[in-house]
């Protein structure tokens, strides 16, 4: 069997790019992929037929999402923090980047958000 390069990863091309679909794209076949090796995680297809993070995590690229977390949780970037509590952010200056309450706030843990002090 004498099959053509170009023609083989031209197909390949193909099927990539109409099962692939990002987030806060266009489904394709009504799952959210991140290439043919499978679904992102944490994803579903809403009901515009849009690519969407579930309920609880927020993206942190085209093909992942991440949990939200509260202050003193491990993050990925100021997202993964801001949707828990909107007066913190991700200090990607630690060697494990934290979720931290803003400036002249701190965290109450009961109340599960972040005080400006007074």
């Amino acid at each position: 069997m004498n099959v053509n390069f170009w023609s083989l990863s031209g197909a390949i091309y193909l099927l990539i790019r109409f099962t692939s679909a990002h987030l806060d794209q266009r489904c394709n076949f009504s799952m959210c992929l991140n290439s043919i090796f499978g679904p992102i995680q944490h994803a579903y297809c809403d009901s515009n037929n849009r690519c969407r993070c579930k309920d609880g995590y927020v993206p942190v690229s085209h093909h992942r999402c991440a949990e939200t977390q509260y202050p003193g949780n491990r993050c990925e970037n100021d997202n993964v923090c801001r949707s828990k509590e909107e007066n913190s952010f991700c200090d990607l200056n630690r060697r494990d980047p934290i979720c931290e309450c803003k400036k002249n706030y701190f965290y109450d843990s009961i109340q599960k958000k972040c005080i400006l002090c007074k």
